[in-house]
Formats: structure tokens, sequence, C-alpha cells
């Protein structure tokens, strides 16, 4: 299984973890399959892999990288807004403190305490471990992915440049890193280059319909942020998605965000955790810019870590324009500790 899985992570990535200390390899095929889940960024995944990691320490309680792959995955789920904060942060940094006292000198463990860092709104803090963690051990493409992010929320964008640039050339093929950096080059003028990639990444996704449909959306919602109307309406017709097809044909945005208000309606009937964020960026996708912008001011008072994330221009967003965003974003930067 490992084997397998190493195919799927980057050259760079599978000879790193090639040397991952643990005798033990059945723990070390836990850890894999974890690392190889987590990488998906999905809900679903990311409980499997947080599983997995647990099996993994079970088998060898030394083994520093499960540690650290359990921590990312209570990381993850807070700045996603899959699980409550309040939760999983501490969740996470337990695990960072275990893995530091078996060693201090893991790449990956202070990548962890990075994130950690990020989402406490203690961004120098931040910064300076995740360049610890490129020091330490530079083939962690995940670590160029959130310095970009927090750079990028700084405003210094050849940094930002320069980190996309090292995390692609580390690992080329992993998805999510590639459309964060589309919205960095829609973000920053690069036209041309940010519908290359996103056509690159539909061209990836042929043998999964689903994916390639929401590739399609998004690149008709990049179309509609340089102002093509009619390149926009074209690929909603190829995602088939009537809602983006409505809300550019008509200015209708019905459809959009009555699919959210269902969606939500049902997580909140069901118990499930709700963020403020996360909630008004979908609405914020549908073009409800007041339910959007109400859920966004809800969620800077509950200072969710992953608020930070606002600071960040997004060609998907509908009706939102960056006049919408200044009060906001002043008062994120009010949080953070620079």
């Amino acid at each position: 299984i490992a084997t397998v899985l190493n195919k799927k992570l980057s050259k760079k990535e599978s000879e790193n973890l090639a040397a991952t200390p643990t005798a033990d390899m059945q723990a070390d095929d836990l850890f894999l399959r974890g690392k190889f889940l987590l990488d998906k960024r999905n809900k679903t995944d990311l409980l499997i892999a947080r599983e997995l990691f647990q099996q993994a320490i079970k088998k060898d309680t030394a083994f520093v990288l499960a540690y650290a792959g359990l921590a990312h995955s209570y990381l993850l789920s807070s700045f996603r807004g899959y699980e409550d904060p309040a939760k999983m942060l501490p969740l996470a940094k337990k695990q960072i403190d275990k893995a530091m006292e078996i060693d201090g000198n893991a790449g990956e463990i202070f990548a962890a305490l990075g994130y950690w860092h990020h989402q406490m709104f203690q961004w120098k803090a931040a910064e300076k471990a995740y360049r610890k963690a490129i020091q330490l051990n530079e083939s962690q493409s995940n670590v160029y992915l959130w310095l970009a992010i927090l750079l990028e929320g700084k405003g210094e964008k050849e940094q930002v440049a320069a980190m996309y640039e090292k995390g692609i050339a580390l690992n080329p093929e992993w998805d999510y890193l590639m459309q964060n950096h589309v919205i960095f080059l829609a973000n920053t003028g690069y036209r041309e280059e940010a519908i290359a990639l996103q056509n690159k990444l539909i061209d990836k996704a042929t043998l999964d319909l689903a994916v390639k449909k929401e590739r399609y959306a998004n690149l008709s919602r990049l179309y509609w942020s340089f102002n093509e109307k009619e390149e926009a309406i074209r690929y909603a017709k190829k995602a088939k998605d009537n809602g983006l097809i409505q809300f550019f044909s008509e200015g209708d945005n019905s459809i959009l965000e009555n699919a959210e208000n269902e969606k939500f309606n049902v997580l909140k009937k069901s118990g499930a955790y709700v963020s403020s964020l996360w909630q008004g960026i979908a609405f914020a996708k549908a073009g409800a810019k007041d339910k959007a912008l109400q859920c966004f001011w809800e969620a800077i008072d509950k200072k969710e870590p992953g608020i930070s994330y606002l600071l960040i221009g997004q060609y998907e967003y509908l009706n939102l324009k960056y006049l919408n965003f200044i009060k906001l974003r002043r008062m994120i930067k009010t949080l953070i500790q620079y």
C-alpha cells in the first residue's frame, strides 16, 4: 500500500517519507495513507486520516510524523470550519507538544506549530515556525501553501509568488495547491496564467465528471471576475450549472442562494458545527451579499481562526467588491500580531 501511495505523492515528498523514523511498517503504512487523504482537504477524508494517524501512534508511540499528521488534521478541521475550533486547537497543541518532547527538530512539527500560531492570530510566530519547518525539511508542500496564504494576507506578493513556485516544483500534482495558485494569479491580474492553470485542472479531472463540472464552474467565475460575460456563460453551460447561468445571464442569484440555504438548514438541524466564516464564503459565492457580510461579521465577533482568509481576494465571490471588505479587513488586522 505504501508503495502505491508513494506514487501518488510527489517524488521529493516520497523520498522524504521513505526515511520515516519508525521501525514499525504497519505504523508507516497507516501514516502514508493518512497523509494521502489529508491532502484532499474534504471533511470525510480528513476524519479518516485522523483515525489512521491515531492508529499509527498506537503502533509506535514515538512516531513523530504521526503526531504531526494528527495535529494537522485538527488544525485543518479548525481552519476550514468542519469542527469547532475551540475544541480542535487545544487538541492540535497537545499533539504538537507531545511530538516536541520526542523530537524538537522535526520539520513537520514546526509546520504544525506554525499553522497553530497562524490560527491564533500570532503571525510573527507563525512565519518564524513555517520558515523553521522549511529549514529543517524543505520537502513539505503544505508549508509553502500556508506561508503563501499568510504572506498574501500581509500583502507581500513577490514572496507569495516564490512560495507557490517552490511548492509546485515540489508537488506539481497537488490540485489543492494549484487551485490556490489560481486565486493568487487572479488577484494579481495574471489573467492568461490563471485561466491556463484552471484549464489544466479541468484536464486533470477527465475521469471524475463531478469534479470536472466544478472546475468548469470555477473557470466561468474566473472569466466573470475579468468582466468577460460571454465566456463566463459559456463555461457555466459546460458545467451545467443552472444557478451560474441564471446569474450571469439575468443577474438572478436565487438558484445559487436557495441551494446554500437548504444545505445549511440541513446542517443546523443535524446539530453539526457550522462556521459563520465558511457559511459566509458559501453565500458570497452564491451572490448573496448581505447574508455573506452578516456571516463575516459574526465570524469576526467570534474570532474564528479562519477569518484572516478574508484578507485575500477571491474571484469566486459574486456581487462582493473591494469596498465591501475595507472595514472587515481593518477589524481583522487589529486581531493579528504581526
